[in-house]
């Protein structure tokens, strides 16, 4: 039976960042225990339907470290008593710096959390506050620090370049010293400034502005070059790893496979099903009491959209789209399908074909977007 993976979502914050369009809300301590408890009920109702083995686990957010150790032992005990979890299965969970003590890391990491993520984004106090966030750069390295004493050996640090006021030589710093702290994994993204958050707000009234493009993509392209230097292969669009340190479950999402979104909002796809759960508490907790599984909206992908997502998603991927899996999954050679277009951004340089794969060359990461539309 194929393996399937497992997102939950944890969505409280100490504070809400300014840039951030992700479900979260400012908590309180009885709103978090209420929670976790229909979180466990969520994932006993998956596990009665569902009966396939966990490949991977992502905690996510939100600030999944908000959560107590014996929270985290209590739903993680749950999980193993509703699946089958893989003895190599790779189980993460964000963390923000400075939310946790020496005792919960502990704690997490004997319920199985096995890979950190912690959310940095830069090593410059002054740009921390620009974007809203609550900890310090002496807190990044108290935080590492006791991620290495306590023993995870695999963690990732974000980063976000493309901030208001920095300069490459800022950016330069702070890949500098994340490296200097050991990660086996970087995911290196640029700022957006999403509808609705309050930096697009200040960004339509003049408060904030937008990096050029063109010093947006020469950051990218330091650190794509910095960390090839330094061991890391950039594997995705926007991740960086150590060899065999890639995150395991968001390659799943970009190689299109099974996941089960748990929480409140999540969402997840399932036998060729996409569905997202309910975003409101009331509305979370009112259908897992009717013993109801929290879903509020799920549509079946058609063929035509299943291919397309499948191309743009696997074209993410470094290595690009393998020919021989496309044709496996889908009955028909990709390149005959689309001999036109891939001439095309082959003869313009986007995209380049090895070893039976198509992948986009360095420029065409640069101009992604223009690719995938292509094969709409």
């Amino acid at each position: 039976m194929n393996p399937i993976s497992l997102y939950l979502h944890i969505p409280f914050c100490v504070k809400k960042c300014g840039y951030c369009d992700f479900l979260s809300f400012e908590y309180q301590p009885h709103e978090i225990e209420k929670y976790v408890s229909y979180l466990i009920k969520e994932i006993k109702l998956y596990g009665n339907e569902i009966h396939r083995p966990v490949r991977s686990i992502f905690f996510g957010g939100g600030t999944p470290s908000l959560l107590s150790g014996q929270m985290m032992v209590d739903i993680m005990n749950q999980i193993k008593g509703s699946f089958e979890i893989l003895p190599d299965a790779e189980i993460s969970m964000e963390m923000n710096p400075g939310t946790v003590d020496r005792d919960t890391l502990k704690a997490y990491q004997s319920a199985g959390i096995n890979r950190i993520s912690l959310g940095v984004q830069t090593l410059e106090d002054n740009l921390l506050k620009v974007l809203d966030r609550i900890h310090d750069v002496q807190e990044v390295k108290e935080s590492v620090k006791l991620i290495h004493e306590v023993g995870i050996r695999n963690f990732n640090l974000d980063l976000m370049f493309g901030l208001p006021g920095q300069t490459l030589e800022n950016l330069s710093h702070t890949v500098a010293e994340m490296i200097r702290l050991g990660p086996t994994h970087i995911s290196a993204y640029s700022l957006k400034f999403e509808e609705g958050t309050p930096f697009f707000e200040s960004l339509k009234k003049g408060e904030l502005t937008e990096v050029e493009d063109e010093i947006d993509r020469e950051m990218y392209h330091y650190i794509e070059t910095k960390l090839f230097e330094e061991g890391f292969l950039q594997y995705e669009i926007s991740n960086f790893a150590l060899p065999g340190k890639a995150c395991q479950h968001n390659l799943v999402y970009w190689e299109k496979e099974d996941y089960l979104g748990i929480g409140l909002g999540s969402h997840g796809y399932h036998l060729n099903k996409r569905y997202h759960n309910a975003e409101t508490f009331e509305a979370y907790f009112a259908l897992i009491d009717k013993n109801m599984l929290p879903i509020v909206f799920q549509e079946e992908i058609d063929g035509d959209e299943d291919i397309f997502e499948y191309i743009i998603l696997n074209l993410r991927l470094n290595k690009g789209l393998g020919l021989e899996k496309f044709f496996i999954k889908y009955g028909f050679q990709f390149i005959d399908q689309y001999k036109a277009i891939v001439d095309s951004l082959l003869k313009e340089g986007l995209l380049k074909l090895e070893n039976d794969y198509v992948a986009l060359t360095s420029r065409g990461r640069d101009l992604s977007n223009q690719v995938f539309i292509n094969f709409l």
